[in-house]
């Protein structure tokens, strides 16, 4: 073999799963997504740097160069903050009812979880649902999932992973304010949705690698489970923000 053929054969790992925790800290319920990143990083799917199934990238907002970190991926997962209006308004009784809620999120077991994490459902204000490419707002540099899903298609040269959604409700995205009380009260169920996607789409991909062992010519049964969710958003799940 040639040193130049070596080198272009010899590429990087890169982690089958990725994981964008978008979001801004210091604004509110905006900072769902990073305060749910820190939980996520103690998961064994991130473990080793080496062998891990998977990658978690944190930012403020998505951007074009982000398209890049999609390539080899077996599935990708956007967790962000997603506007419920009026969610702010009910004031202590909200947010009463939104910590119970979150007492039964965390009651939930594994395997409900995992059925959404499958299926793509709602559960306590927070929604799980597959995402397609789609066209950006004209005039912006923050992409939503779908558009940076889009310029993946057009400069990557491989078929994209498919991708979901993780949106958790939220109302209050002011400067220097903390989290609100009914945005805090949905992380145990967010937390249950995202370490079930992890388990589910990890199970696929060593399904995916034993399946090549075997016959590298049929993956067939690989792409079924991973296309298993639909897409659209689920029954119950708030849409995308304009």
């Amino acid at each position: 073999m040639r040193p130049d053929d070596a080198a272009t054969t010899a590429r990087p790992r890169v982690a089958p799963l990725l994981v964008f925790a978008v979001g801004n800290p210091s604004r509110g319920d905006d900072a769902l997504g990073p305060t749910l990143a820190r939980a996520l990083r103690v998961e064994e799917e991130f473990a080793d740097a080496a062998h891990a199934h998977a990658e978690l990238l944190e930012v403020v907002q998505l951007q074009i160069e982000d398209a890049l970190a999609l390539e080899g991926r077996s599935a990708v997962l956007f967790i962000d903050a997603e506007h419920v209006p009026g969610d702010g308004a009910a004031g202590a009784a909200g947010a009463a009812g939104a910590a119970g809620a979150a007492d039964t999120a965390g009651a939930a077991d594994a395997a409900d979880a995992a059925d959404a994490a499958e299926v793509g459902r709602r559960i306590d204000g927070v929604c799980l649902r597959r995402v397609r490419p789609a066209r950006a707002a004209a005039f912006t540099h923050a992409l939503e999932p779908g558009a940076l899903l889009q310029v993946a298609q057009r400069v990557l040269d491989a078929p994209l992973p498919p991708a979901w959604v993780l949106a958790i409700g939220a109302s209050a995205f002011e400067l220097g304010a903390p989290l609100s009380a009914a945005a805090r009260a949905r992380l145990p169920a967010a937390l249950a949705l995202a370490r079930a996607w992890l388990t589910v789409h990890a199970g696929v991909h060593d399904a995916h690698d034993a399946h090549d062992a075997h016959d590298a010519h049929d993956a067939q049964d690989t792409q079924d489970a991973q296309s298993a969710t639909p897409a659209g958003p689920s029954p119950g799940c708030p849409q995308p923000r304009a």
